[in-house]
C-alpha cells in the first residue's frame, strides 16, 4: 500500500513501509525541498534522539523487568518533541505548497 504526501491535491506516494517502521503519512522529495534547513535539521534531531532513547530504554527493559516512572516520562518527552517536529515540517511543506509563506 502507498501513503500519499501531506500536501493537498499533490499525487505523490511513498511506501508505507521502509527501514522497518511503519507510515501513515509522508512528505514527497518536491515538497521536503521546500521546508527550511533549520526546521528539516530540528526534526532530523529530534527523530535520532527519539530512536536512540527507544533502542536504549528497550535494552534496559529486556534486562530489568520493566522501566522506572523517570525512564517512562523520558521517552514521553522525547517523543512528544519528536512529533512536534514533525508537525511543524508538515505545517510548513503546506503553507510554501500554498504560496502563504
Amino acid at each position: 500500500m502507498r501513503v500519499p504526501c501531506v500536501v493537498p491535491f499533490c499525487k505523490r506516494t511513498g511506501p508505507q513501509k521502509w527501514n522497518d517502521h511503519e507510515y501513515t503519512e509522508i512528505i514527497c522529495g518536491d515538497h521536503w525541498r521546500m521546508i527550511s534547513m533549520e526546521t528539516r535539521k530540528n526534526k532530523l534531531s529530534a527523530y535520532r534522539k527519539y530512536f536512540a532513547t527507544c533502542r536504549d530504554l528497550e535494552v534496559i527493559e529486556a534486562k530489568n523487568d520493566g522501566l522506572t516512572t523517570e525512564q517512562i516520562e523520558l521517552y514521553n518527552s522525547v517523543r512528544a518533541e519528536a512529533e512536534t517536529s514533525w508537525l511543524k515540517c508538515k505545517a510548513q511543506a503546506i503553507e510554501r505548497a500554498g504560496g502563504i509563506s
